[in-house]
C-alpha cells in the first residue's frame, strides 16, 4: 500500500513541477494514476493508512488520500498560480483532503460541487453532472462541498487586505479566493461537458486548410503527413508544430515575381494602414506606367587654388 501511495504522490509532484514551468504533464500520467488507484481499490486496500515520512503535517496516508490529493491539485488550475503558490497549495492539500469524499456515482443523486473521474481512461477529472449521470464500474465522484465551505469560513475570518508573509506556508487570502472560485459550482460549469466520439482535425494556416479541402474533394490524393501529428491522438492541434518554420508563411501575403510590380506596391501600402481611394489607385498606376526619366547630369565643377597669404 505504501508503494502505491508514494507512486501516486510522485506522479502528482510531476504535475507540480510542470505547473511551475508552465509545461504540460507527460502523456499517460493520468492513465497511470487511475490504474494504480483502481487496482488498489479492487483489492479493498485503498482506505488503509500507512506511515509516510515524506508528509509535512500528517504522519499516515492511504492510497485514496494520495489520489484525492492529485485530483484536487489538478482541479485548482495550478497553471493560474504562481510558482511558490503551487507548492504551498500542494502542501496544504494534505489536510484539505479530509474535507472531501470519493465514491461511486449513483443514479438520481444530486451533486453540487462534485467532479467525475473515469478510472478506465487517461483523462483528468471533469464535471459531468450537467449531462446524464454517469454510472459505471469505472466512474468515481469526488465531492468537495465541505472543503469549499471550510475555505469560505476561513475567508470570513481573514481581514480583507491580507498581506503575504515572507517564508510562510500559510495560504494568502488571494490564493484562497482563487481556490474557492476554481472549486465552486460556477467553475465546474465551464469544464468539459461532452465526450469526444469522433476524430477532430484542426488545420492552422491557409496552406494547410487548402490542402485539407483539396484532399476532401479528391479522395484519391494522398494527404501528406504533417509534423507534430500523432495518428493515435483524438485531437490534433498544430499551433505549436515540431518544426517551428513549417507554418512560418501561413499569413495570406501575396507572392510577387518582380519587386516593382504594381500590386506589390499597393499591398505594402495597405499593410502599413494606408486607405485607398479610386483616385489614389489611378495615381499610383499612372506613376507606374509613366516612362522613367533619366537622371540629371551633375555639372562639372572646377576648383581654383588661391594663396590667401598674398591677398
Amino acid at each position: 500500500d505504501g508503494l502505491f501511495s508514494r507512486a501516486i504522490a510522485y506522479l502528482t509532484e510531476v504535475q507540480v513541477r510542470c505547473s511551475q514551468i508552465y509545461y504540460l504533464p507527460p502523456r499517460g500520467l493520468w492513465a497511470d494514476m487511475n490504474q494504480l488507484y483502481a487496482y488498489v481499490e479492487s483489492c479493498g486496500q485503498h482506505l488503509r493508512h500507512v506511515k509516510n515520512k515524506e508528509l509535512i503535517t500528517a504522519s499516515k496516508e492511504s492510497v485514496e488520500d494520495a489520489y484525492k490529493r492529485a485530483l484536487l491539485f489538478y482541479l485548482c488550475r495550478p497553471e493560474s498560480l504562481r510558482r511558490g503558490e503551487s507548492q504551498q497549495v500542494y502542501n496544504a492539500l494534505e489536510t484539505g483532503i479530509n474535507y472531501t469524499s470519493l465514491s461511486k456515482s449513483e443514479v438520481g443523486k444530486e451533486y453540487t460541487t462534485s467532479f467525475a473521474i473515469n478510472l478506465a481512461s487517461d483523462a483528468p477529472p471533469s464535471n459531468q453532472r450537467f449531462l446524464n449521470p454517469l454510472v459505471g464500474q469505472h466512474i468515481r465522484v469526488l465531492n468537495i462541498e465541505a472543503l469549499v465551505q471550510r475555505i469560505n469560513e476561513e475567508l470570513a475570518k481573514r481581514p480583507r487586505f491580507d498581506p503575504p508573509l515572507l517564508n510562510s506556508d500559510q495560504l494568502t487570502r488571494a490564493t484562497l479566493e482563487r481556490l474557492a472560485v476554481n472549486w465552486s459550482t460556477g467553475a465546474s460549469r465551464s469544464m468539459a461537458r461532452s465526450f469526444k466520439n469522433q476524430r477532430i482535425v484542426v488545420e492552422v494556416g491557409l496552406k494547410d486548410i487548402h490542402t485539407r479541402i483539396h484532399y476532401l474533394i479528391n479522395k484519391n490524393t494522398k494527404l501528406q503527413q504533417k509534423a507534430g501529428v500523432q495518428p493515435d491522438l483524438k485531437l490534433e492541434l498544430q499551433a505549436i508544430p515540431v518544426d517551428p518554420k513549417k507554418y512560418a508563411g501561413y499569413i495570406s501575403h501575396p507572392l510577387f515575381s518582380e519587386e516593382a510590380d504594381l500590386s506589390a506596391d499597393l499591398w505594402r501600402k495597405v499593410e502599413g494602414g494606408y486607405t485607398f481611394t479610386e483616385g489614389s489607385v489611378t495615381a499610383i498606376k499612372e506613376k507606374d506606367d509613366a516612362p522613367s526619366q533619366p537622371p540629371k547630369k551633375v555639372q562639372k565643377q572646377t576648383w581654383k587654388l588661391i594663396n590667401a597669404s598674398t591677398q
